[in-house]
C-alpha cells in the first residue's frame, strides 16, 4: 500500500502519527515520572506493556525511511524496548516456534503444533515465519507445574489429550491485574469435559471495574467476587468476601508417577476477619491420575462455610445429599463429599448469595449452575469431595498436614 501512495498521502500519514503518536510518547519515554503522565505501560509489565510498546516500534520501523523521521524513529524503538516490552511476550502463543529455534529448545514449538492440532488454535502469518520442523517426534513434557509467581498449580494425567484428566488450582496474590478475588479457585477436565468452569472477566464498561481499592466497586461484582469464581467464601457479606491484597502461597507440593498432590495456605485471604484462624486448601490427583480430590481444612469460630464450583453439567444429587453426578454431552462425573459435620451437596443458580451486593451490572452467567456444600456456624471443619470417572464407595481421607 504505502508504494502506491502519493508524496501528499505519505507526508500527511507522517504528520499525523508524528502529532498523534509519537511526541506524546517521546515524553513519557524521555521522563516516565513526570506528573501528569500516563506511562503505566511502560514503568509496569501488563499486557498494556506489550501492545503499546509493540505498536509503538512497528509505526517506528515502518516510518523509519522518512529522512525527517529517522532520528525520532529511532528513539521510539530505543524506548520502547527499554520499556520492557518483552516481559510478557510468552503471552502471544504464535511466538512459540520463534523462541524454539531462538533458544534451540523444541518443546516450545511442540507445544505450539500441539495447541493447534488438538486444541483448533487457528494459525497466523507468525507461524509459517518462524516455524522449523521438529528433529524429534514428542519432547518430553511435565504432567504436573508449580508456577511460583502466581503460586498455581496444574496436574494432569496426560499432556495434549483431549480426554485427559486435570485440575489447575490458584492462590497467589488477589489484586493483580484483571484477576478476581480467586485464592483457592480450580477447575477441573476429564473425558474432553470442563467439569468445574469459571464465568470469566465482567464487561470493562460497568461503573468502577478498575477499582481495585480494599473496598472498590469492583469487587462487588459477582464475577469479581470468590462467591463466582470456585474459590473458598468466609462469612459473605456486602464486602469484599475475600481480601483483595491477600498473598497466598502454595505450602506442598509433591508428585510421582502415579499422583501430584498441593496445598495452599489461604489464610490470608481472610485475614480481615476475626472469626477466621487458619483456612487451607488441597488438590490431588491420585489413583493413577485418574481420581481428584479437593479439601478444605479451615479454623477458627462461628464460620459461615461455602464451597462452590461452577458447572455446566447438568446437577443430579442423591437422596442423602452425599454424592452428585454431573452429566454433559454423553459424559458423567461421580462426586462424593465426606465432611467431619453434616454437610450435604445443593444447587444454586450462578448469582450473587442474598447476602453479597447485587449490581444491576452484573452479567448473566448463561449455562451455568453452582454446586455448593454450605455450613453456618462452624468453629472448625475438613471437607473433602471427590470427583472420579466412576462411582466410588468410600473417600479415604487424611489431614493435609499429611499431604
Amino acid at each position: 500500500l504505502y508504494h502506491n501512495l502519493s508524496e501528499q498521502q505519505r507526508e500527511t500519514i507522517h504528520t499525523a502519527v508524528l502529532q498523534n503518536a509519537f511526541w506524546s510518547e517521546l515524553q513519557v519515554y524521555r521522563n516516565p515520572y513526570l506528573t501528569g503522565l500516563d506511562s503505566h505501560y511502560v514503568l509496569h509489565n501488563t499486557n498494556h506493556n506489550v501492545s503499546i510498546n509493540c505498536g509503538m516500534m512497528m509505526a517506528a520501523c515502518a516510518l523509519f525511511d522518512a529522512p525527517a523521521l529517522t532520528d525520532i524513529c529511532a528513539e521510539i524503538v530505543e524506548s520502547a524496548l527499554w520499556g520492557n516490552a518483552w516481559e510478557d511476550v510468552f503471552a502471544i502463543s504464535e511466538s512459540l516456534f520463534a523462541f524454539s529455534t531462538l533458544l534451540g529448545d523444541e518443546q516450545f514449538a511442540y507445544c505450539r503444533l500441539k495447541g493447534m492440532q488438538v486444541y483448533k488454535q487457528p494459525a497466523t502469518p507468525y507461524d509459517l515465519l518462524w516455524y522449523r520442523p521438529l528433529t524429534q517426534q514428542a519432547p518430553s513434557l511435565p504432567l504436573q507445574m508449580k508456577f511460583d509467581r502466581t503460586e498455581s498449580v496444574g496436574m494432569f494425567s496426560a499432556m495434549f489429550q483431549p480426554d485427559a484428566t486435570s485440575v489447575c488450582i490458584k492462590g497467589g496474590y488477589n489484586n493483580e491485574v484483571h484477576t478476581s478475588l480467586c485464592a483457592g479457585s480450580f477447575v477441573i477436565d476429564a473425558q474432553g469435559e470442563r467439569w468445574a468452569s469459571l464465568p470469566g472477566g465482567e464487561k470493562y464498561n460497568v461503573p468502577d471495574y478498575w477499582d481495585y481499592t480494599e473496598n472498590g466497586r469492583r469487587w462487588t461484582y459477582y464475577r469479581m467476587r470468590a462467591e463466582g469464581q470456585n474459590a473458598m467464601v468466609l462469612n459473605p457479606s456486602q464486602a469484599p468476601d475475600q481480601y483483595p491484597f491477600s498473598i497466598c502461597p502454595v505450602t506442598a507440593f509433591h508428585f510421582d508417577a502415579d499422583s501430584c498432590k498441593t496445598v495452599l495456605d489461604l489464610s490470608d485471604a481472610f485475614r480481615k476477619d476475626a472469626r477466621v484462624s487458619s483456612a487451607f486448601r488441597g488438590a490431588a490427583l491420585t489413583q493413577n491420575r485418574s481420581v481428584i480430590t479437593l479439601q478444605d481444612e479451615v479454623t477458627g469460630s462461628d464460620i459461615d462455610y461455602w464451597w462452590m464450583m461452577q458447572t455446566t453439567a447438568c446437577v443430579e444429587i442423591a437422596e442423602d445429599g452425599q454424592t452428585a453426578i454431573l452429566r454433559q454431552n454423553g459424559k458423567q462425573m461421580f462426586l462424593r463429599l465426606a465432611c467431619d459435620h453434616s454437610a450435604k451437596f445443593e444447587v444454586m443458580p450462578a448469582q450473587p448469595l442474598d447476602c453479597s451486593p447485587p449490581p444491576a451490572e452484573n452479567s448473566e452467567n448463561a449455562g451455568l449452575q453452582k454446586l455448593v456444600v454450605h455450613l453456618p456456624q462452624v468453629d472448625s471443619l475438613r471437607l473433602t469431595v471427590q470427583f472420579s470417572p466412576a462411582p466410588t464407595n468410600s473417600i479415604s481421607v487424611a489431614p493435609l498436614c499429611e499431604w
